[in-house]
């Protein structure tokens, strides 16, 4: 199955800042920023992405292989909050729902 999602990148946070999907879906993100230049990446997934400043949308796809729930974060610089700028991805166990 395919899921997409529209995310919003913005001092400090992603909107949404879930993301919840099944094991064997293929995920496919639109993103754009608000604000200034973020960045989106979920290093499990070897997704990493530039989102600039402007709110061009950028996209990526990725197949969500295996169950777990991963941190997703910011990969590029954008200020004193950027640490905290995160967000989650769920994979659940295809079968589990």
């Amino acid at each position: 199955m395919i899921k997409s999602f529209e995310i919003t990148a913005s001092r400090f946070k992603f909107d949404p800042s879930v993301l919840e999907v099944t094991e064997g879906d293929e995920v496919r993100l639109t993103l754009h920023s608000a604000d200034g230049t973020h960045g989106f990446a979920i290093k499990e997934m070897k997704v990493k992405l530039a989102v600039p400043k402007g709110g061009a949308a950028v996209s990526t796809g990725f197949l969500a292989s295996r169950p777990g729930t991963y941190e997703v974060t910011c990969s590029e610089y954008c200020g004193s909050g950027h640490r905290d700028m995160k967000a989650r991805l769920i994979v659940n166990p295809r079968g589990a729902r």
